[in-house]
């Protein structure tokens, strides 16, 4: 699938919803909400692919770069790639699934310490707050963090605090998210085949 821009962020739940029917996303109540079924996320599944990047390990050190430049911070930590597993609603219940097996249109159980395996949009989080920060950065001083709430802030995809985008880390507060982007349609995704590209 070639990328599209996210403009989720820009939507209102009940937008969402109707733009993501097969989520089954409870405006009213998100944690009630029933999510994908079975059928629908095996077929989300054929259709994008698996949720992870491939890259080489020169590659991904010129990515790691141009999000230091994105995000204006020293990032000292290595990278790594989304672990296994993730929460998700599936048929009505949460359910523990592999990160490569999320599609979009999944819903994402997020909580303290666990890592956004795709960029997402949060539809519900405690206090109306989840506080993220990028994994890479864990183990510095001069972590980045981003908070992260239910309503748009910006029209800017980056500046905007209801998308949390795939590799950032929950280091407090729970949350609810749908999947909008998964591998290589992710923002982190994105940056490996132009970094791959400029190496040729």
């Amino acid at each position: 699938m070639a990328y599209a821009t996210i403009t989720e962020h820009l939507l209102s739940l009940s937008e969402l919803s109707a733009q993501y029917p097969s989520s089954r996303i409870n405006i009213d109540e998100p944690s009630k909400s029933l999510g994908l079924t079975s059928t629908d996320a095996q077929r989300l599944l054929i259709q994008y692919g698996e949720n992870k990047i491939a890259y080489h390990k020169t590659t991904m050190k010129k990515v790691k770069n141009a999000l230091v430049k994105c995000i204006g911070k020293p990032i000292k930590n290595e990278f790594y790639s989304f672990p296994s597993p993730c929460h998700i609603i599936r048929d009505g219940n949460v359910v523990s699934i592999s990160s490569v097996e999320v599609v979009p249109g999944d819903l994402v159980q997020l909580k303290t310490n666990d890592t956004v395996p795709a960029d997402i949009r949060i539809i519900e989080c405690n206090d109306n707050q989840l506080l993220t920060v990028y994994m890479m950065a864990l183990t510095s001083k001069d972590s980045y963090p981003r908070y992260c709430t239910v309503n748009s802030t910006n029209e800017d995809i980056m500046e905007t605090k209801n998308l949390c985008f795939a590799g950032f880390v929950v280091q407090e507060g729970q949350g609810l998210g749908l999947v909008v982007r998964t591998g290589l349609n992710t923002m982190l995704g994105r940056l490996v085949p132009l970094m791959a590209f400029n190496e040729n």
